[in-house]
């Protein structure tokens, strides 16, 4: 469960929160505390993300802030130095009439926009580089320490 569910073709799961356990005897009695706290973590995981965007969609960055961390972005590798130019360009003139103010969401959504259609086995890790190199412009301080929690409970 979470942002970023991945299942590969070999059918294995990544996610921010991951159900575990080594044995299925009582899983009746175990099953609901286990989606509690899984379902917990990913509301916390949500809120959280709502704050982010009220943090970016409140820092202002001009053309050439933004230029400037669209560079940082590739050097970082979170975002790939083909897209450099293009995603400069969807900051300048976006094709989405919302995110014409030059903030931080702004250049955000100019990123995601470019890394759409690239390699998904990147894009979380990508996605997670940007909102910590965003984060700090914005002075957004997650509340969501754990990156990916596996909740298990005795078998």
């Amino acid at each position: 469960m979470g942002n970023s569910m991945m299942v590969c073709d070999n059918m294995c799961f990544s996610s921010d929160v991951k159900l575990a356990r080594r044995h299925t005897v009582n899983i009746l009695r175990d099953l609901d505390g286990m989606l509690a706290k899984a379902i917990s973590r990913i509301v916390s995981s949500w809120h959280d993300m709502g704050h982010r965007i009220e943090a970016y969609k409140g820092s202002e960055i001009s053309l050439e802030r933004a230029s400037n961390l669209v560079v940082n972005l590739a050097e970082s590798k979170a975002l790939p130095e083909r897209d450099v130019y293009k995603t400069v360009k969807e900051f300048r003139d976006p094709r989405h009439p919302e995110f014409r103010d030059n903030t931080l969401w702004s250049l955000y959504n100019s990123v995601t926009e470019n890394l759409k259609g690239g390699d998904l086995a990147k894009l979380p890790e990508r996605t997670m580089k940007m909102q910590s190199i965003f984060d700090g412009i914005a002075g957004h301080r997650s509340a969501v320490t754990v990156e990916a929690e596996e909740i298990a409970l005795p078998a």
